[in-house]
């Protein structure tokens, strides 16, 4: 098989996301509530038909515990009934780390170096980011009572989804050059989609929010399980051949 998911399920999972958004936006609880589970759950059932559990590599089963949380924080997100943020913030935030986790055995794994400078740009760029969204939410989180106790849990989140966007990063060496920008731009959009969702909440209402933070969330999501899937690929697979080079792992 290809090291990317077939034509077929890349339309399938496109297709899903489409009715997810729409669903979402004319507030049809049913294909609301079908499709976006299915977002996930599709990418996990591909990951584990190419590759069991049992022979995977540890980088593979971190990157699918994560996949759970991330499917369980979709559906802490999508109940409108009580208050569900804190959960679903929650259970990204578990996510963040898994892939974090993964990330880093992904180095180990393809017996890379990490890069001073590169590990040096990376903290700088994705700390800049995350101080000046902090900065520029804070007002708006103190200034609603409904929303005083999440100044801490948001602090933390932001921490770990810029830890990840690092991780993500400075894999350069490490993987094959598909699997490093794939990983590192899914990071990215993920960055992308979650600052949509909380200035969508906290601040304001955000044009076409549905549309933008789900293709952004879908994307991530699909570029990052394709990339940890390419670096699982021993370079003397002929599935390996001949886009990638890399050391066997």
């Amino acid at each position: 098989m290809p090291h990317r998911p077939p034509l077929p399920f890349t339309a399938a999972f496109i297709g899903i996301t489409l009715l997810e958004i729409w669903g979402e936006s004319l507030l049809d609880p049913w294909l609301h509530y079908t499709a976006k589970p299915l977002i996930m759950l599709s990418l996990m059932g591909w990951v584990l038909s190419r590759q069991s559990w049992a022979v995977m590599p540890s980088s593979l089963r971190w990157l699918l515990v994560g996949m759970a949380f991330a499917l369980a924080g979709d559906v802490f997100l999508m109940l409108r009934s009580g208050n569900w943020f804190v959960a679903g913030l929650g259970a990204f935030l578990v996510m963040q780390l898994c892939y974090i986790r993964a990330f880093y055995l992904s180095i180990r794994e393809g017996q890379g170096m990490v890069s001073r400078n590169r590990l040096s740009e990376a903290l700088f760029y994705f700390g800049f980011y995350g101080g000046l969204f902090l900065y520029y939410a804070k007002p708006y989180l103190a200034r609603n009572p409904a929303y005083a106790g999440l100044w801490l849990p948001v602090f933390i989140y932001v921490v770990c989804i810029c830890t990840m966007g690092v991780m993500a990063t400075v894999r350069k060496r490490a993987v094959r050059p598909m699997s490093h920008w794939a990983v590192m731009t899914g990071a990215i959009l993920f960055v992308a989609s979650d600052s949509l969702i909380a200035l969508n909440k906290f601040v304001q209402p955000i044009p076409f929010a549905t549309f933008l933070i789900m293709i952004t969330y879908a994307a991530a999501q699909y570029l990052i399980a394709t990339g940890m899937m390419a670096s699982s690929i021993p370079a003397n697979s002929p599935e390996s051949q001949p886009t990638f080079t890399q050391k066997t792992l």
